[in-house]
């Protein structure tokens, strides 16, 4: 297995109510994810989907709200993604570049491996990563993926 990473930056009581949306929302990010990640011969946009949703899911089965797609961000870290692909360096980019203003925080997360599940499951297991994944004051995000000699290389670029 070949895998890089790097990092860049009780409710109100109705607890069995909020486990069956939590459990809901887990069902669907699965289904969704089977449907995207698993397929082979995926496209990088559809790689690119299928990160989003297991991103969502983490949050979801944590009670963090759904991160919303966000094309601007996702045009950046495509043309990011591209970059490292073509480069074979994992780097972040200058991180408020080509990001209008409006934000109070952004967050990066850049790895390659070879896929976009192994690439989420080193992401997780990485604090840094995590915790930016999971942070609840990211409220969008933006992926790129790229494929290049049998590497994925993904960067995810989110904004609060």
């Amino acid at each position: 297995m070949r895998t890089g990473a790097s990092t860049h930056t009780e409710t109100n009581g109705h607890r069995r109510g909020r486990g069956i949306r939590i459990l809901a929302r887990m069902t669907a990010a699965a289904v969704i994810v089977a449907a995207l990640v698993g397929a082979t011969g995926c496209d990088p946009t559809q790689m690119a989907s299928g990160s989003m949703a297991l991103a969502n899911r983490e949050r979801a089965a944590r009670g963090i709200p759904a991160l919303r797609w966000d094309p601007e961000l996702a045009a950046k870290a495509a043309r990011w993604a591209d970059r490292m692909a073509a480069t074979g360096t994992l780097s972040h980019s200058t991180i408020t570049a080509e990001v209008s203003p409006g934000w109070a925080l952004l967050g990066e997360n850049v790895g390659w491996g070879d896929d976009v599940e192994i690439v989420h499951d080193r992401f997780m297991k990485s604090p840094s990563h995590r915790d930016t994944m999971l942070n609840r004051s990211f409220r969008a995000v933006g992926i790129g993926v790229t494929v290049k000699d049998g590497k994925v290389w993904v960067a995810q670029v989110y904004k609060g």
